[in-house]
């Protein structure tokens, strides 16, 4: 029997831009998510409970840009194909 012959690999691709870039945006959005949750944990733990709701809805409305900004990181470009293609039919061009 002969041994099959194993050829060395090519090069690689290089990386698509967006790549880059999305992952560099989660890490970006992971990092200040930690971080606001840090800082809220580090103010409400020393708080009383007659201080009010004020910073969980801070937190939400925090947390609801951050989902937001983050879905656009993702799908941004994706979005924004639909939309030309969309406005294109309706004008006609």
């Amino acid at each position: 029997m002969s041994s099959p012959h194993r050829t060395a690999p090519g090069p690689r691709p290089a990386p698509e831009p967006t790549r880059g870039l999305l992952a560099r945006g989660r890490l970006a959005l992971a990092a200040l998510w930690f971080t606001l949750l840090a800082s809220y944990r580090r103010r409400a733990g020393g708080r009383a409970r007659e201080a009010g709701d004020v910073p969980g809805w801070v937190m939400v409305t925090l947390m609801s840009a951050l989902l937001v900004a983050g879905l656009f990181i993702v799908a941004g470009p994706e979005l924004e194909k639909l939309f030309k293609a969309a406005i294109s039919k309706v004008s006609g061009m």
